[in-house]
């Protein structure tokens, strides 16, 4: 298997910078306090490709150290790779890896794809309850896990992310915890158990991990977000139910800029959230639609090497980008 490459060009696409730098000032929830939110991000452009290349309710998006975005789009069971002189030009080349199945190398549902420094590729392939590897040029490398709720086992695995030592986590988001592994796919720690206390989850969707090694969490089914450390131990948790901001309503995807700040992918408000390591609100941004920056349940959300922030617009089958 490797990535099959041809030229398409994209529809949609804007250019156009919208400056909203407008300040809100909120009542954190239960804290009584009011705090002054800092400007949302600028938006930039749109990225909607067209054709056979197009989105269809894509749930996972990663960047590359060369600017290169992938997309796990999911209900058509492969990878789509657009190079970054398409963004944002208004065509050029891109490619895809994958096709549904059930051997190696081949998708049922891929919820969401990783790179680590080398450029390799995870994809957590999550009706095969499996996670796969796959070398830049698109060769597959390793498969691992099965449906089960063992050491290494899975049930229905969600996101991914890398650490800085090259280690992967992954959401397990039936089982209700996190697993980190080696590269080489060997388990190393499991965070979490079913449940609502400290440490617990309830269908955990994504996690990410900051360069300390510290460990973010959605924990999707009870509507928060929880911080560990890189030993897995439990240090921050944030967020309920609701739409004020600073709650949640089923949030998705979760991101770490290079300050160690989070960002939420809060999906059912459609819109995202920003807040320091210990969860402070710092910014809020995006509402419900199809105009620019605006979202319609967005799933997953990436920083790219430059700071500049990719969220995948679910409900309207594009990526929209932001400068911070």
């Amino acid at each position: 298997m490797a990535w099959q490459r041809k030229s398409l060009p994209f529809a949609g696409r804007t250019c156009c910078l919208l400056a909203a730098l407008l300040f809100a000032a909120v009542l954190l929830g239960g804290a009584g306090c009011k705090t002054e939110l800092q400007p949302p991000p600028k938006y930039l452009f749109t990225i909607q490709p067209g054709g056979e290349f197009a989105l269809a309710s894509p749930e996972g998006i990663a960047v590359g150290q060369g600017g290169e975005i992938l997309v796990a789009n999911t209900w058509h069971d492969r990878i789509l790779k657009i190079a970054p002189e398409d963004a944002p030009s208004e065509a050029g080349p891109q490619s895809t890896l994958g096709e549904f199945g059930l051997a190696p190398g081949e998708f049922s549902v891929p919820s969401d794809v990783a790179l680590d420094k080398q450029g390799n590729v995870y994809v957590t392939d999550s009706w095969n309850h499996r996670l796969q590897k796959f070398s830049p040029q698109g060769r597959l490398l390793r498969t691992w896990g099965k449906k089960g709720d063992a050491k290494g086992d899975f049930s229905y695995p969600r996101g991914a992310a890398l650490d800085g030592e090259g280690n992967v986590y992954v959401a397990d988001s039936a089982n209700h915890r996190i697993v980190k592994f080696s590269s080489a796919g060997k388990p190393l720690l499991a965070i979490g158990k079913e449940g609502k206390q400290e440490g617990q989850f309830h269908a955990p969707l994504d996690v990410a991990v900051d360069r300390q090694g510290n460990i973010f969490v959605s924990d999707s089914g009870n509507d928060r977000v929880q911080g560990f450390d890189a030993k897995g131990k439990f240090l921050a948790k944030w967020g309920m139910e609701g739409n004020a901001p600073g709650r949640f309503n089923r949030p998705s995807g979760v991101a770490v800029d290079g300050k160690g700040e989070v960002y939420v992918v809060d999906s059912g408000n459609h819109r995202v959230q920003r807040f320091d390591a210990s969860g402070r609100l710092l910014t809020v941004f995006g509402k419900r639609g199809k105009g620019r920056g605006e979202f319609e349940s967005p799933e997953s959300i990436a920083i790219g090497p430059e700071g500049r922030i990719y969220v995948l617009d679910w409900g309207n089958n594009r990526i929209q980008v932001f400068e911070p």
